[in-house]
């Protein structure tokens, strides 16, 4: 029996742990825009979570893949860099901006977007067979269609009005989906570097780590720029945004990096988007303060 457990748990690791990421992002994503609709600003949250995710991933990469490094060169430092700026600086920033203008159910919408951007970019750069013709490649194909249609159908399809939010404007919805395009052009893009880069560091925890301190390095410019100095001071009343902070910076922004690399080195560049769970986890009667409102979709009538 523990055999038998082993090895089912040995073949579909990387399928537990992705979908447990993804339910634990939904989580998160709730309580992001709860503390964003407090007034704190989009960028120092990001900033303070990647700090956090950077002093939680650098010792357990110096301890646990001790004399286990290849010699780090100065291309990989580069990809690096540029794996931060993709992943964070952009993907990152932009999905917690867009937060102020839209629901986080939207936003979790978009990103089940992001399966059908990573396998047409990794069939586009010969990263990815089509194989049309084999029930592998259909299965993909499939896969794509619902993963399109699914987001299309509960952003387009509504039916009555469940919930109402005050705040929905043209305009907030322009800008938040314009945040949100952006961000899943960006994700994909790092998923499928990522994809090629470990192969030439096999060390999940410490590229994580690099990607994490470059990261809170390039947003700490950034926020530096954009952002005055009382709003780095952050207020701790009820204790919500601390406890947002840890989540983000250990799990969400933290192991979540390790997770996603890792997943990537071990079932390829187009299986991190292949459990697009956090939708369904996100249906929930938004804040009064919510972007979004909600509604019942189809034909399902609820009196």
């Amino acid at each position: 029996m523990r055999l038998r457990l082993g090895s089912i748990w040995g073949a579909y690791k990387a399928h537990l742990i992705m979908a447990s990421f993804q339910l634990l992002l939904a989580i998160f994503l709730i309580m992001l825009q709860s503390v964003l609709s407090t007034g704190i600003s989009g960028l120092v949250l990001v900033v303070y979570e990647h700090a956090i995710a950077t002093c939680v991933l650098i010792p357990l990469a110096f301890f646990l893949e001790r004399g286990k490094r290849p010699p780090l060169s100065s291309q990989i430092l580069c990809y690096t860099f540029l794996l931060a700026l993709l992943l964070i600086s952009f993907c990152q920033i932009m999905l917690t901006l867009s937060l102020q203008y839209v629901s986080a159910t939207y936003e979790s919408i978009a990103l089940n977007v992001m399966p059908m951007i990573v396998f047409v970019l990794a069939v586009l750069f010969g990263l990815e067979e089509l194989q049309f013709g084999t029930v592998h490649g259909q299965a993909k194909m499939l896969g794509v269609v619902f993963s399109v249609a699914g987001p299309l159908t509960m952003v387009f399809w509504t039916g009555p009005t469940l919930f109402k939010s005050t705040l929905t404007t043209t305009k907030a919805s322009i800008i938040g989906g314009t945040m949100l395009a952006m961000a899943t052009l960006g994700g994909p893009s790092f998923i499928l570097l990522v994809g090629q880069v470990i192969r030439k560091y096999p060390a999940e925890l410490s590229l994580s780590a690099m990607i994490s301190f470059f990261g809170t390095i390039q947003t700490a410019v950034i926020t530096g720029f954009l952002v005055t100095g009382p709003s780095w001071k952050l207020k701790w009343d009820g204790g919500l945004i601390l406890i947002t902070l840890l989540l983000g910076g250990t799990l969400v922004t933290g192991l979540f990096y390790y997770a996603q690399i890792w997943c990537v080195h071990q079932k390829g560049s187009c299986f991190h988007s292949c459990l697009p769970t956090s939708p369904h986890c996100l249906l929930i009667p938004p804040r009064g303060n919510s972007p979004e409102g909600i509604y019942s979709t189809g034909k399902v009538r609820l009196s």
